[in-house]
């Protein structure tokens, strides 16, 4: 491929790269165990310093080693790390350290270190005066010690060097930059828009809008990989090169497939041979050659002929039941198998190919934005912390001779902490200021490739791979200081990939102290993270800080404790969803909580909440899990919540806090002010107000008075008056803590925005500027609550660094559903063939295995952040329910448990079994019940709260069928697709494999239809694995008729649908995704709207009268619901719903009339108006020049038991044009006196 013509770079056109081509496939070096005695304190160093062993301590001797033998000041030993708080913890540690050696220095020496004896010995060793003297000196210059984040370093330099680098010296570095991109899309936008190739591209990435575009692609604009996408050539040459590789590795499928057929030929081949369909006669010998070529022969249309369910069950209808089932389920595995790896890829590339004008479009407009943000940046005076990485990488790679010798004078020795996380970029830095032979200088770097987990956020752990080889010196760390044995062994076994059936725990661990590095370069289940991350066997010692508290527990003393959900019960709601599973998981790890509390001690002490984390994947999982905790009666806390401050409730409530005190006069301000927490006011006291004259004149006072303080003494300071004074917490379930320390941190943010501007409008409108944008920047989010006595809930990216006597790992086995939830529309991995991290605009099949491989690597290092967290004890959750066989704990027992032909959950109990000093196994139970803990005084009585107002509301949000019970109305939020109530009088005979006529009648079969169409892309075939996972979740009873409800919908998607209005015909298979809108959510107003207007409009528009009792009553409030599907076609616009409805055995039964009649009996012609008039105020905001009898299409219902490809023309398809005259009496129903302001009419669009 030819990247170079196809590719867009947001760096300049030296953006740093790795210079040494080969380094990745160079021999790994052999590493020697780690004695900062031994260090030589020059050249280049690396040290893989396992999770425990100590890296932080050996830094702080690094530090003095190089203190003393070098005789440099602290400010001139650069130390580099990746967070503000590993900073300060450096500069913590290191001051202490320098404060024991002092001590020894003025102590008798033969109480010294080894490390103090060794430097002091040399040749060149300074003596103890002069060694103290360094020492003390460092220790009073500690506040200008050289430690910085990477990103604080490159802003200082940038800062230091500006007459060097010619850039402004006086420019801000900030931690938020995402306005100024916005504000950059937003005029991108504005000025190309209108271009229809444009528009085009924007459509086909779904991201026709400025917030789309950047929520999209923010991750390419504010990093600088290079974004590349292929032309056409390089998609035809990529299929025909996978399609080989595909062919090819599939070999075995192939030959089992061959087999079978000449196993069964006898029935096979004269099936097809006779068939009436001359085309269909040759079908079998054309697909056992097939199979049998060497090479790809290329596409074959009798592959899906020969095996057809329906063929399949007849030309194998002879053999016996068991052997008809079996021969089917070869035959089918096969055919999906081939299919989905062979067959399949010339359509995946097709449709990529679609977009392959679009690519360039895109890269251009990323080069345009960021160029803007660049230009607005520098006329603010202002760098991200992006800018600064790139702008001093770059000078350095340009060989800024001046810029690199200030940096060697300044920093002589520079070691860099969690080196793992460095990016190409920063890499190019310290690689071209520190050359590997120059013994003058001194680089170090020290880290774990086993915690390399940030790759979402720029971490590189193949620039550290490449690092390996340019470094001089290499050292490991391997024993852990932080765990007890028992736990440290416990990962090793499966990190190692040790199979016990072959070598005990035990046996492996005397094994790897005698000759580790033979062992691991002779077994390949050693390499169980791949590219080239050797596992070594890590040591315990009695050393451990886990060993003075060791944990004793009655029921096991295992370090790893294992708890799974076995697949048993198909219809049990915990294999139906995930979301229930996940449940009975957190359920089982708050129940073991609560027994750890009663039965285990640590140390000489129970077991306590402080002790305790639990380790989560989401922001989600945390939310339940916390959920699931506070039932329990246990109190936790979420860490490493990245929640935006603004996202919050008392963000909402303070800005209607601040906008009443500005507004007190406005009625509807005024009262939402007094509403808040902030002003404690008793419900009671404010449903009266309007009956109080005075007592309104009281507050008006207050607030006159609050807007004075507020003038003369700052937010903040009035801010606290009112926490102090007048706040409440408004909710009985509300957390104090956390809604006063938000409060805070609000008052915080916007005290440092009036430091800027003296408007206290300005203040307001900032605020509420930041709660529509929920700004996610590291100064925005939410701030922790103390979390003293409290059990932790962290993400596993939050923990690393961490660690925790107990440790709960839960989640982990449940994986990303395929079929659900947002994806990137770009892909990002590392091109091992030019050494770069890239950004990929175009998902093919080729690029995308790639880029989950690399995933699914990563998730194996994180799953090891999480285990080596424990120091007493670590919990591992299981299940082989939901998406677990791409996860990293599924993998990590699969591959020892396949060598022992074991399935991963037989694996788990021998493990426990034969390693019972190592590990336990807890099978849960699918009804667990949460046990309860009890915390308060029981001798106290609680009452609770009485209210004696009156309650009334005018203003609701209406579906029609629970409001006019005196007709029945369809209801617009229908989501129990329950249409298809059986006919009690079936007209004929049900015809054979009429699966349409068969399938169960009912919610289930409605919702198991509804999902599969929404989930589609109806330009594809329909996803066998997609009809899998709703037969699983809707109709588990009936998922031996998958294969048929795949082809029935197939079917459907091919049925020739008439459009009226051009006399042409169309199918759904011929809508683009990018053309449809799948369930959107739609609400608008309703003033005063009268029932007697709405039937009137129905019998209007069937042209008959409506008998039903007088209506005189009027709704207000909002209308709100669901729309299955809004189309575009030929440049109309179409209404959609989807119909399970049963309305008999034949397809004679699914005509026009019938469904006419079947709609009307139903209200749904009242439900597709609604739906009418909300697409029709949806185009009038959307469309320039939009013309209803033009746009507005009509109305499609597809009764999907009556569409086929074989039936009465139109069967099974209700079509309703909608007139101008039809638009008009919506209008005079729904409309107030003028149409609503657009910003009323709102519909949530779902992909």
């Amino acid at each position: 491929m030819n990247d170079k013509t196809h590719s867009v770079s947001l760096a300049s056109a030296n953006t740093p790269a790795l210079t040494n081509t080969t380094r990745l496939n160079s021999t790994s070096p052999s590493f020697k165990p780690l004695n900062v005695s031994d260090l030589i304190l020059s050249q280049r160093h690396l040290i893989e310093a396992s999770a425990g062993t100590g890296k932080t301590y050996n830094i702080t001797r690094i530090a003095i080693k190089v203190l003393l033998q070098k005789a440099i000041p602290i400010n001139e030993l650069l130390i580099v790390t990746f967070t503000k708080a590993a900073t300060q913890e450096l500069k913590a540690r290191i001051a202490t350290t320098l404060h024991e050696f002092i001590e020894m220095l003025e102590g008798e020496s033969s109480a010294w270190d080894e490390l103090l004896v060794s430097i002091l010995s040399q040749t060149d060793a300074p003596t103890v005066p002069r060694a103290l003297d360094l020492l003390k000196l460092a220790v009073f210059q500690m506040d200008e010690a050289a430690i910085f984040t990477i990103n604080s370093f490159c802003g200082r330099m940038l800062k230091q060097s500006s007459f060097l680098t010619r850039h402004p010296f006086d420019q801000a570095i900030i931690d938020d930059s995402e306005t100024i991109y916005i504000e950059s899309i937003q005029d991108w936008f504005r000025q190309h828009q209108s271009q229809p190739t444009i528009r085009q591209a924007l459509q086909e990435f779904n991201v026709e809008s400025p917030d789309k575009f950047f929520n999209e692609f923010k991750t390419i604009l504010f990093n600088a990989e290079p974004v590349l996408y292929p032309a056409q050539h390089d998609l035809d040459t990529e299929l025909a090169i996978a399609c080989d590789e595909a062919f090819v590795a599939q070999g075995d499928v192939r030959a089992q497939c061959v087999t079978t057929l000449q196993q069964y030929h006898g029935l096979i081949e004269p099936y097809f041979s006779k068939h009436k369909d001359p085309k269909k006669h040759g079908c079998f010998a054309a697909v056992v050659a097939w199979c049998e070529a060497v090479n790809y022969p290329g596409p074959i249309a009798d592959f899906t002929v020969l095996f057809n369910g329906n063929a399949m069950n007849s030309y194998l209808k002879s053999l016996p039941s068991d052997e008809f089932t079996a021969v089917k389920t070869i035959l089918t595995d096969c055919k999906n198998t081939i299919k989905a790896t062979i067959l399949d890829l010339p359509l995946a590339y097709s449709t990529i190919a679609k977009k392959v004008d679009c690519y360039p479009i895109l890269a251009d407009a990323f080069t345009q934005i960021k160029a803007q943000a660049s230009i607005e940046k520098r006329r603010q005076g202002v760098l991200d912390h992006t800018d600064t990485v790139m702008l001093l990488s770059q000078q350095i790679v340009e060989n800024n001779s001046a810029l690199i010798a200030l940096i060697r004078q300044q920093y002589p020795v520079a070691l860099i902490d969690e080196f793992q996380d460095t990016d190409a970029a920063q890499y190019a830095i310290f690689d071209t200021v520190y050359p590997r032979d120059d013994a003058t200088l001194m680089l170090l770097m020290i880290g774990d490739p086993k915690q390399a987990i940030y790759g979402f956020r720029g971490g590189d752990v193949f620039t550290y791979l490449a690092a390996v080889n340019d470094a001089c010196f290499h050292w490991n760390m391997d024993t852990n200081f932080r765990s007890t044995d028992n736990v440290i062994k416990g990962y090793n076994t499966l990190f190692y990939g040790l199979d016990v059936a072959k070598m005990s725990v035990n046996a492996m661990s005397t094994l790897s102290q005698t000759q580790p590095l033979d062992y691991a370069s002779t077994h390949p289940e050693a390499q169980i993270f791949d590219q080239k991350i050797n596992y070594t066997w890590i040591q315990s010692t009695i050393k451990a800080k886990a060993n003075a508290n060791q944990l004793v527990d009655p029921i096991s003393q295992a370090g790893t404790h294992i708890f799974a959900i076995e697949n048993s019960d198909s219809a049990h709601p915990v294999m139906l969803k995930s979301s229930a599973a996940s449940q009975l998981m957190a359920r089982w790890v708050a129940n073991e909580v609560g027994r750890l509390f009663d039965q285990v001690e640590l140390g000489q002490r129970k077991v306590r909440p402080a002790d305790i984390a639990v380790l989560v994947n989401t922001r989600k999982q945390g939310m339940m899990m916390q959920k699931v905790f506070a039932s329990a009666g246990h109190n936790s806390v979420i860490l490493s919540d990245k929640t935006s401050i603004f996202s919050a409730q008392q963000a909402h409530d303070l800005y209607y806090f601040l906008h009443g005190i500005l507004n007190f006069n406005q009625q509807r301000a005024f009262k939402a002010m007094l509403g808040t927490d902030l002003m404690g006011i008793d419900k009671a006291v404010l449903i009266d107000l309007d009956d109080h004259e005075q007592r309104v004149e009281q507050f008006k006072l207050e607030c006159h008075q609050l807007q004075q303080q507020w003038l003369n003494e700052g937010i903040l300071a009035m801010l606290t008056g009112v926490l102090k004074n007048r706040f409440r917490l408004s909710s009985v379930n509300g957390n104090l803590e956390r809604t006063v320390s938000n409060y805070i941190q609000l008052g915080e943010i916007l005290n440092e925005h009036e430091r800027k501007t003296s408007l206290r409008a300005m203040t307001v409108e900032f605020l509420h500027h930041k709660i529509a944008e929920e700004n996610t920047a590291d100064a925005y989010c939410q701030r922790l609550e103390s979390d003293a006595a409290l059990i932790k809930i962290v993400t596993i990216h939050g923990a690393k660094g961490l660690e925790y006597p107990i440790v709960f790992v839960p989640f982990d086995s449940f994986g990303k559903n395929p079929t659900k939830g947002k994806t990137d529309s770009f892909l990002t991995y590392f091109d091992e063939t030019k050494h770069a991290k890239i950004r990929y605009l175009a998902k093919t099949p080729v690029k995308k295995r790639i880029a989950q491989q690399q995933a699914k690597r990563e998730a194996f290092r994180l799953l090891y952040v999480a285990m080596t967290r424990a120091a007493n004890r670590c919990y591992i959750g299981y299940q082989n329910i939901h998406h677990h066989a791409d996860t990293a704990i599924h993998s990590v027992f699969n591959e020892p448990a396949q060598q022992s032909d074991k399935t991963p959950l037989e694996y788990m109990q021998y493990l426990a079994s034969r390693e019972s000093d190592y590990f336990a196994y807890s099978r849960i139970d699918y009804d667990v019940p949460l046990s309860i803990r009890t915390n308060h005084d029981s001798s106290r009585h609680y009452a609770a709260l009485s209210f004696s107002g009156n309650t009334y509301s005018q203003w609701q949000i209406f579906s029609y069928s629970k409001l006019l019970k005196q007709h029945t109305f369809a209801d617009l939020n229908e989501t129990n697709h329950a249409d298809d109530t059986p006919d009690k009088k079936p007209k004929q005979k049900v015809p054979d494999n009429a699966i349409r006529f068969t399938l169960k009648k009912g919610a289930e079969a409605g919702n198991l239809l509804h999902n599969i169409m929404e989930y589609s892309d109806f330009t594809q075939p329909v996803d066998r694995e997609l009809v899998k996972e709703q037969f699983t979740q809707c109709l588990p009873s009936e998922s031996d008729k998958l294969e048929d409800v795949q082809e029935w919908i197939e079917e459907v998607l091919h049925t020739p649908i008439l459009n009226s209005a051009s006399g042409s015909t169309f199918t759904l298979s011929q809508i683009p995704l990018t053309n449809t809108l799948k369930e959107p959510q739609f609400y608008f107003p309703l003033t005063q709207v009268g029932l007697s207007t709405i039937h009137a409009l129905l019998a209007s528009h069937r042209g008959s009268p409506i008998l039903t009792k007088q209506l005189t009553a009027s709704i207000n409030g909002m209308m709100q619901g669901f729309i299955d599907l809004i189309f575009e076609h030929e440049g109309q616009y179409f209404v959609c719903d989807y119909k399970s409805t049963y309305l008999g055995n034949t397809l004679a039964d699914y005509t026009a009339d019938k469904l006419r009649q079947n709609i009307e009996s139903h209200d749904y012609d009242l439900q597709y108006l609604i739906y009418t008039w909300v697409l029709h105020k949806m185009l009038s905001q959307r469309l320039d020049n939009y013309d209803p009898a033009i746009h507005l299409g009509g109305v499609y219902y597809f009764y999907l038991r009556g569409m086929s490809v074989n039936g009465p023309e139109q069967s099974g398809i209700y079509y309703r044009q909608i007139t101008t005259d039809d638009i008009a009496a919506l209008s005079a129903v729904f409309s107030d006196v003028t149409d609503p302001d657009p910003a009323d009419s709102h519909i949530e669009e779902e992909q």
